[in-house]
């Protein structure tokens, strides 16, 4: 990670609680975040303790942590993946 991201303790260590996680799953991550690195969402996903097809990762090239389109990048995902 980044100088900044070695000085942060995480406050949830969701990898942790990953294999407890069921239910169908969105992850959303832009491919050009600085903070957390896109691969985290990969590693959620195989942590997972629900089924392959129910865990979803979307990544998307033109988006960061902070900068995306809330249509494009949140709210269709979610539509995708909860009809």
């Amino acid at each position: 990670g980044t100088v900044l991201s070695s000085m942060v303790n995480d406050r949830f260590v969701t990898i942790e609680s990953m294999p407890f996680v069921v239910c169908r799953t969105l992850l959303i991550h832009g491919e050009n975040d600085t903070l957390i690195p896109h691969t985290h969402s990969d590693d959620l996903q195989a942590a997972s303790g629900c089924h392959p097809r129910l865990c979803h990762v979307f990544k998307f090239e033109d988006m960061t942590h902070n900068e995306f389109d809330v249509e494009r990048h949140i709210v269709a995902p979610i539509c995708q993946v909860f009809p």
